[in-house]
Formats: C-alpha cells, structure tokens, sequence
C-alpha cells in the first residue's frame, strides 16, 4: 500500500528525511544537513553539510570552522542514502531549493518562497518554509526608495535585515539607487568585501554591533524575529498567491507547510485542491521535541 507522500518527512527543529540521516537546516548537530538559507547566524558545526556553491564560498569566508561540500544546481548527488540535487531558485546567491528522491516519488523543499522563481522540477510532493507566506507589507524596493528619497534627511542609515537573502538584495537595491551602503558584522564576513565612504549606509544583523551613531531601521520580512512596533513591515518573499503558482509549476499534489504562526489562516482552496499537512513552531513552554501537525 502506497503511503502519503507527506509522512516522507518530520520537523524538529529542523526538517528530516524520515528513514535517512538527512536533516534540511537543521538547528542542532547531525551527521548529514543540507543547508537552504542562511539566516542572522552560521549554522552548527554538522559532521556534513551540503549547500550551494556560492553560499558555500560565503561560509568559509565567514569563518565556520567545518568542510562544507558545494554542490552544483540540477546535478544528481548520493547524499546520506538518497539522490539529492539543488535546485536554484531565481537570481537568489542565498537559498537553494533541494530535490529529494527516494526511487518511487520526489520532495522539493523550498526556504521559502523566493522572488523570480521562473522554472521548477516537477514533484510529487512540495514543503515550504512558511513563516512569511502570511506577512504584509509594504514592497522592499518602495520601502528603500522612502528611505534614500529627497525628503530624508542625510542621517546615516543602519538597516537591520535578519537573513543573508534579505541583506544581499537591500545591498542591491540601494547600489541601483546610487546610496553607498556596506554590510557591516556576520554580514560583511559572509559577503565579498566592499569599500564604502566613511559616513555610507550600514546593512546588518539584528545582534551585530555598529559603530558610530545613525537612524537604525529594522526590516520585518516576517521570516525573522523583527517584529517588535519600531520594525518596519516590508514584504519581499512571496504569499499564498505566489505559493500557489509555484504549486502549479512543481504540479506536485501534496503541501507540507512548515513553521505557519499559529492562527494563521491559509486559503480554502489549499486544502480542497492539495493534500495538505501544516507544521506550526514548537511552543517555548513545550518539552516535547516534536513539532505539533495537523490538516487544515
């Protein structure tokens, strides 16, 4: 009897392969993790890490003290007892998506859903990181263009960003608007070193330290811990709309929504049109380590 594509997978703190050593980002140490994204902090010293070529470079730029194997995008891999091959998601330096196959069907699992993704493999089964599916905002490039604008004063500006993904594309936006900007802290380690005028526009991690004074601006992606009232809203990754027509790309039938906040609401047609299972972050107050799952 063929079992649901989506008990392939489990959530602890991490995604795992369930009947493999494979784990996806996972937060504490294992043998065999495939890294997605890169979020305010290196990951774990794993026994193996797989990840992209270019996060790969920018980690050992970093400093992280463990090999990390680079993989090339739509090349097929042995990787912990399954064929595994990274999937390039846009123009994205900083995520990767990963195709899993077990030899009957295959899982793509997405960081989330990253901006200009234009070509998917087609899936049996789809698993998205889904903290900021739900997130609204006002678009990143708009929210730059209001802070570089001719109305703003000429304070210096200290942009805090809570992932590699969303720092790399502020970085970008603010060259084309002509604002020098440099990252500063875990960031500038993880990025190609950039020189800048002494008084430049700062990008980096809610913890790192800046020197100097300027006007701090906290980015809430909704993928982040940014969230307190001060934080501006902006939305960079895509929603549910977006969602579904990556579903559609992958013509995948199952959806393994991971890390939803709890009381958000999906739309109907999510759950009448794809098997639907739906992972919600571990409560502080819970010892279990197991994440709590249910169908909407």
């Amino acid at each position: 009897m063929e079992t649901d594509a989506t008990q392939d997978i489990g959530v602890d703190r991490g995604i795992f392969v369930r009947g493999t050593p494979i784990w996806l980002d996972a937060q504490r140490k294992k043998s065999h993790v495939i890294l997605t994204s890169i979020e305010d902090r290196l990951p774990v010293k794993h026994e193996r890490l797989l990840t992209s070529i270019s996060m790969a470079a920018m980690l050992d730029r970093a400093g992280l003290q463990v090999p990390v194997l680079p993989g090339t995008f739509r090349q097929w891999m042995g990787f912990g007892g399954r064929q595994v091959q990274l999937v390039e998601l846009g123009t994205s330096q900083a995520e990767t998506g990963v195709l899993l196959d077990d030899g009957s069907r295959r899982t793509l699992v997405l960081p989330s859903v990253v901006p200009n993704i234009d070509a998917l493999p087609p899936v049996d089964h789809l698993v998205v990181k889904a903290r900021g599916l739900g997130h609204l905002g006002e678009p990143l490039l708009g929210a730059l263009e209001a802070l570089a604008g001719p109305r703003q004063d000429s304070t210096r500006k200290i942009i805090r960003v809570e992932s590699l993904g969303v720092g790399l594309e502020v970085l970008r936006v603010l060259k084309e608007l002509g604002v020098p900007a440099r990252p500063i802290g875990l960031l500038g380690r993880l990025c190609p070193k950039t020189a800048g005028p002494r008084h430049s526009w700062v990008v980096a991690f809610p913890k790192d330290k800046v020197r100097g004074s300027g006007q701090e601006v906290l980015l809430n992606t909704g993928c982040g811990d940014l969230h307190s009232a001060e934080a501006l809203s902006v939305k960079h990754y895509g929603g549910y709309e977006e969602l579904e027509l990556v579903l559609r790309m992958t013509t995948a039938r199952s959806l393994t929504l991971v890390d939803v906040p709890r009381g958000e609401v999906s739309p109907k047609n999510l759950a009448s049109d794809w098997n639907l299972t739906v992972h919600h972050p571990v409560e502080k107050s819970m010892s279990l380590d197991f994440e709590a799952s249910g169908r909407l």
